[in-house]
């Protein structure tokens, strides 16, 4: 499937102001981006998310403007920006509509908050973005396949061909979050086996396996929430193995 990139506008239907934005990877995932942050409050747009929080996300309408090729996104975006915003004389009348800046290619004057800047980094980071290579209606596969017990996370990243950092995220809700989902994933985790106890044998290979993946980088070995996975019990078990905590407890 191609993807559609280009100009977009994010429409607040009670009072006419709008966004105005540009995408290069695609307008529905665009879109996708901007609901997840702000249905959860986090959006780094602070006006914009007000506003949603105000009228609610019923009240907006994501529009496309105009599709074009990538090299020209950042001069149409600017066109759009000053007709909307700009009055006669040329000032820019910031109360029109959610955009924070005057100029599109730059984010001159804007200061983001680490945790803000922390989100961003992970939202564009190459494979570990579950943004980067995943449509919608693979998301919802994956989160199937996972709550149906016949996947583990790592055969979900070679089924998919994405680093086994972006199944994690997407299992979790940690992006495209979907609070029906939320639901179900807190339901499969109440059913899960908690209480199960490891042998001496599994306790050495979670150790190995979690040792590995320090000392590799996360190339190799498995991360607390894979163990949990391939063993079918919860992270704060994981953690206790890893840390000799509980011990007793664990092991059978």
């Amino acid at each position: 499937m191609s993807r559609i990139i280009g100009i977009y506008k994010i429409v607040n239907l009670k009072n006419g102001k709008l966004y105005i934005g540009s995408t290069s990877n695609d307008f529905r995932e665009r879109w996708w981006t901007h609901k997840s942050y702000l249905n959860n409050n986090k959006h780094d747009n602070k006006h914009l998310q007000n506003a949603w929080n105000k009228y609610g996300g019923q009240n907006f309408k994501f529009e496309i403007i105009e599709e074009c090729k990538k090299e020209i996104l950042r001069e149409k975006e600017q066109y759009y920006i000053d007709q909307w915003y700009l009055d006669e004389n040329g000032k820019f009348i910031k109360q029109r509509g959610y955009n924070i800046r005057e100029k599109a290619e730059s984010n001159e004057g804007v200061k983001h908050t680490e945790d803000v800047k922390r989100r961003i980094k992970k939202a564009i980071s190459g494979e570990n973005s579950c943004h980067a290579k995943l449509t919608q209606m693979q998301v919802n596969e994956v989160r199937n396949l996972y709550l149906s017990g016949a996947y583990l996370q790592k055969d979900l990243a070679k089924k998919y061909d994405v680093s086994s950092v972006t199944i994690g995220d997407i299992v979790r809700n940690k992006c495209y979050v979907d609070n029906n989902y939320e639901y179900e994933r807190r339901e499969f985790n109440k059913n899960k086996e908690y209480s199960k106890k490891v042998s001496n044998e599994d306790v050495k290979e979670i150790k190995r396996q979690y040792q590995l993946y320090k000392i590799s980088h996360r190339c190799e070995g498995l991360n607390q929430y894979q163990l949990a996975d391939k063993y079918n019990i919860s992270v704060s078990h994981v953690n206790g193995i890893i840390n000799n905590k509980k011990r007793k407890r664990f092991i059978s």
